[in-house]
C-alpha cells in the first residue's frame, strides 16, 4: 500500500489557536497509527509546520483523512503539500517510522 508525505503549514497564531483541539487531534492519530494508516509524524523544530505520513490505498482515501485532521478543520494548519506515494515494499527499513503526535 502507498505510503504519502503530507506537509501542513501552521497558522501564525496556531500555538494559541490549537490547544482546545490537541488532545482530539493526539486521539485522532493514535487511532490511526493503531490502524495502520499513519506511519509517522511530527512538527518541525520551529513550530511552523507539521509532517504525517499515511499509509493509504490511494489519494481518494488521503484526501479524506486530511479533510477530518482535527487541525485542518479547525483552520490551525492547512496542507501545503503532497509528496508523491512510494510504495511501503519500497520504504527503507534502516529505521522504524516515529509514532506520529509524540
Amino acid at each position: 500500500m502507498p505510503v504519502y508525505h503530507v506537509r501542513f503549514t501552521c497558522a501564525a497564531d496556531y500555538n494559541a489557536r490549537r490547544l482546545p483541539y490537541r488532545p482530539a487531534h493526539l486521539a485522532q492519530l493514535t487511532g490511526l497509527r493503531d490502524d495502520g494508516r499513519v506511519v509517522a509524524g511530527g512538527p518541525e523544530p520551529d513550530g511552523g509546520a507539521a509532517h504525517i505520513f499515511y499509509r493509504v490505498a490511494d489519494r481518494a482515501a488521503l484526501d479524506r483523512l486530511i479533510a477530518d485532521n482535527e487541525f485542518q478543520r479547525a483552520g490551525s494548519s492547512r496542507r501545503t503539500r503532497r509528496a508523491s506515494s512510494t510504495s511501503s515494499s519500497s520504504r527503507s527499513s534502516g529505521c522504524p517510522p516515529t509514532p506520529a503526535g509524540r
